[in-house]
C-alpha cells in the first residue's frame, strides 16, 4: 500500500504492466487527488557526486550521462505530481485497450483491464489538483512575483490574467 502525503486522498488503485524499452514491468498504479505513483520495478538513479546520493528529480547531477542501453531497474516507487500530466487516454490494442499518459515531456503507456476507467479518473483528479509548485515551469518575473502557468501548455502568463496569451486556455484562479 503507498503512503499518503499530509491532505493527500486515495482515488483508485489497481495492477497495471508498464510498458516501455525494458519490456513490460508489473506493479500497481495508484491514483491520488495529487498524484499518480506506481509502485514496481523502476529505474535506478544515477548517483549525483562524490556521496553517492541520488538527486530528488531523478537526475545525475555534475555532468553526470546516461549510461548507454535499457537502466537498471530496482524495486521502489515513482510518485508523478498530476501537474505534470497533460492527459489521459483509454488507446485500443490488440489485446483490449491500454492506457495512455502525456506527461510534460514524455509519455508512458499503461497495460490494465481498466483503461477506459482509470483515462477519466485521471482528467478529473487533474482538473481538481494543486498547481505546480512556484518556480517549476520556468516562470520568469520579479521576486514574489507570479506568472500562473497555463494547465493546458504550461506557458507563462501575467500575474492576474484570465486567458492563457499562448493557447487561449482559461487560466484558473
Amino acid at each position: 500500500m503507498v503512503a499518503l502525503q499530509p491532505g493527500e486522498s486515495l482515488v483508485k488503485t489497481g495492477p497495471v504492466r508498464w510498458v516501455g524499452r525494458e519490456g513490460e514491468r508489473p506493479g500497481t498504479l495508484t491514483l491520488t487527488n495529487r498524484a499518480l505513483i506506481f509502485e514496481g520495478p523502476i529505474p535506478q538513479r544515477p548517483p549525483d557526486g562524490p556521496t553517492g546520493a541520488s538527486s530528488p528529480g531523478g537526475r545525475g547531477g555534475g555532468g553526470a550521462q546516461r549510461p548507454a542501453g535499457p537502466p537498471t531497474l530496482i524495486p521502489g516507487t515513482l510518485r508523478i505530481p498530476l501537474w505534470r500530466c497533460r492527459g489521459a487516454a483509454a488507446i485500443p490494442g490488440p489485446s483490449g485497450s491500454d492506457l495512455g499518459i502525456q506527461l510534460l515531456q514524455r509519455s508512458l503507456l499503461l497495460r490494465t483491464n481498466e483503461a477506459e476507467a482509470w483515462a477519466p479518473a485521471i482528467r478529473q483528479a487533474r482538473a481538481s489538483a494543486p498547481p505546480p509548485p512556484p518556480g517549476v515551469m520556468g516562470m520568469k518575473g520579479a521576486p514574489g512575483s507570479v506568472e500562473p502557468p497555463c494547465d493546458h501548455c504550461g506557458k507563462p502568463n501575467p500575474a492576474g490574467s484570465a486567458f492563457c496569451g499562448s493557447c487561449g486556455a482559461p487560466l484558473h484562479a
